[in-house]
């Protein structure tokens, strides 16, 4: 029994063995730092606007409607948003409940519309240079 016993702690003490041992922990240390370094608690995705628009006809109106909200879905503010129909241009209205809307003179022949949104997003500045975003 003493040979098998005296194999297992030769492998295990043996420079290649040790080496092996301190590079899987050092590299498991290096990545798990990464990751906590590089985590960011907003990514960037999350905050572009998303758009769903619709329409409704009311007689000899067409209103177009849109709800433009973030990517957790809560209403996303600040956003400016120009409906096109039948090539013309309109800005359309915030009303209370979030929803933008613009309201046309409805054309029974074929149409289109289109919507333009603009918005902003700040990021965050790092170090001295703050007028460079």
């Amino acid at each position: 029994m003493k040979p098998a016993l005296y194999e297992i702690r030769r492998v295990l003490t043996s420079k290649f063995v040790i080496i092996l041992i301190v590079a899987i922990v050092g590299l498991s240390g290096a990545l798990a730092y990464e990751s906590g370094v590089s985590y960011s608690a907003r990514p960037t995705e999350l905050q572009v606007p998303q758009v769903v628009s619709g329409y409704y006809i009311n007689g000899s109106s067409i209103t177009l409607e849109a709800y433009v909200f973030n990517g957790y879905g809560q209403q996303y503010g600040g956003a400016t948003l120009n409906f096109t129909y039948n090539g013309i241009t309109e800005r359309a209205q915030e009303s209370s409940d979030g929803f933008l809307t613009a309201t046309f003179p409805f054309s029974p022949q074929v149409g289109s519309y289109s919507y333009n949104l603009t918005y902003r997003i700040f990021a965050p500045c790092h170090g001295e240079d703050r007028d460079a975003h």
